[in-house]
C-alpha cells in the first residue's frame, strides 16, 4: 500500500512540475510581447481569445497568476529607470489590488496597459511610479475598454438589422406565399 501512496506522490509531483513549467513559458512576459505584438487596442485584446484574470487564477492559483503581474512590474521598474523604484512591498500590494479589482482583464490587456505605460501613453511619470498611479491606468484602459467592446455590440446589432431580415417579415412571405398556392389550389379545383 505504501508503494503505491509514494508513486501518486511522485506522479502528482512530476504533474505540478510540468505545470509550473508550461505555466512560465506560456505567460512569461517576454513571450507574451511577442504573442501580443499586434494587440495595440481593446477590441484586439478582447479578440485574442485568452483567459482573463479569473479563469487563470481558478486554473493556476493565485499566487502564479500575482507572479506574472508581479513579473511585469518588476520589468516596467527597470526599463523606465526611475529615481524612486517600486518597492517589493509596492509591487505586492499592485499585484493583489489588480487581481482582486480587474479579473475581467485577459493577459493581452495586462499587456496592453504595460506596454502603453512604457511608451507614456499615460502620461510622464515624474520619476515615480505609485500604486494610485498604476491603478488609474487599469482603470482608465477599462472604460476604455467596456467603451469599446459597447460600441462594437451596437454597431454588430445595427448590422445585424440591415443584413437580415426581420422574422416577421419572413414569416410574413411565407404566409402570402402559402396562401397564393393554396388558393389557386383551392380556386383550381
Amino acid at each position: 500500500m505504501k508503494s503505491i501512496s509514494q508513486s501518486q506522490e511522485k506522479s502528482k509531483e512530476k504533474s505540478v512540475t510540468t505545470t509550473n513549467r508550461e505555466f512560465l513559458t506560456t505567460y512569461n512576459p517576454k513571450n507574451l510581447a511577442i504573442a501580443f505584438r499586434d494587440v495595440k487596442s481593446p477590441l484586439a485584446a478582447i479578440d485574442s481569445g485568452g483567459s482573463n484574470l479569473f479563469a487563470l487564477r481558478k486554473a493556476h492559483g493565485d499566487v502564479k497568476v500575482a507572479a506574472l503581474i508581479k513579473l511585469y512590474m518588476i520589468e516596467l521598474n527597470t526599463l523606465l529607470n526611475l529615481k524612486r523604484s517600486l518597492t517589493e512591498e509596492m509591487i505586492d500590494a499592485i499585484a493583489d489590488e489588480l487581481l482582486a479589482s480587474f479579473s475581467m482583464l485577459n493577459m493581452a490587456d495586462v499587456h496592453l496597459v504595460f506596454r502603453r505605460a512604457k511608451t507614456g501613453h499615460y502620461g510622464e511619470l515624474f520619476e515615480n511610479v505609485n500604486m494610485p498611479k498604476v491603478l488609474t491606468w487599469f482603470t482608465d484602459y477599462f472604460e476604455e475598454r467596456c467603451s469599446a467592446a459597447a460600441q462594437r455590440s451596437v454597431e454588430e446589432a445595427q448590422q445585424h438589422k440591415r443584413d437580415d431580415k426581420r422574422v416577421s417579415e419572413t414569416v410574413a412571405e411565407v404566409d402570402k406565399a402559402f396562401k397564393l398556392k393554396y388558393m389557386k389550389y383551392v380556386a383550381g379545383k
